[in-house]
């Protein structure tokens, strides 16, 4: 009885992994529902978290056909108030995807131009006692993460590193919510 729980506890978070995407689709759609509203916020941390229990080779399936998306609705909210999402199933989720190697290096350049910008790692800067400070620093920690894989795959041009030293060194002058 507890290995056909087990086994269809399994099947069932393999099957709302591969459905996020239509999930999203129909939530994208709905007139009633806000952008990241609560239903919306907690399917997102029920799929990464069946994402996070996938074997690696289901997870690099699963990203090569859903990673687009999923990284998106992952940046989205980046910087949510709510710190289950954001720490304990958005940021560990991308943490797994670099140490295990599971973001194509087109898509780790991509993120890098992406969060260092006025979308992210300068969202909302110069104001104090906000929730934007948490985009800003999930972006930074990002960032961090890609660089240090750069370190060892050297997947930036000479001239991105050098972009992206100048926006960190902007960052910690202008950061004032630390």
């Amino acid at each position: 009885h507890e290995r056909q729980t087990f086994l269809f506890g399994a099947y069932f978070r393999t099957i709302r992994c591969f459905l996020y995407p239509l999930f999203r689709f129909v939530c994208d759609n709905d007139t009633n529902l806000e952008r990241g509203g609560n239903k919306r916020m907690n399917e997102l941390k029920a799929v990464i978290q069946d994402v996070l229990n996938l074997s690696i080779e289901e997870r690099a399936t699963y990203m090569t056909q859903h990673g687009d998306v999923l990284l998106e609705d992952m940046l989205m909210n980046i910087g949510s108030p709510d710190e289950m999402l954001r720490d304990q199933a958005i940021y560990s989720l991308f943490m797994e995807l670099l140490v295990s190697n599971q973001l194509l290096k087109d898509t780790m350049e991509q993120l890098v131009c992406k969060l260092a910008t006025d979308d992210y790692l300068f969202y909302g800067i110069g104001t104090h006692m906000d929730d934007s400070v948490f985009t800003r620093s999930y972006a930074a920690l990002w960032l961090a993460g890609l660089l240090r894989i750069d370190m060892m795959q050297s997947y930036l041009s000479e001239e991105a590193k050098e972009q992206l030293y100048n926006k960190a060194t902007q960052f910690l002058q202008r950061e004032k919510d630390v």
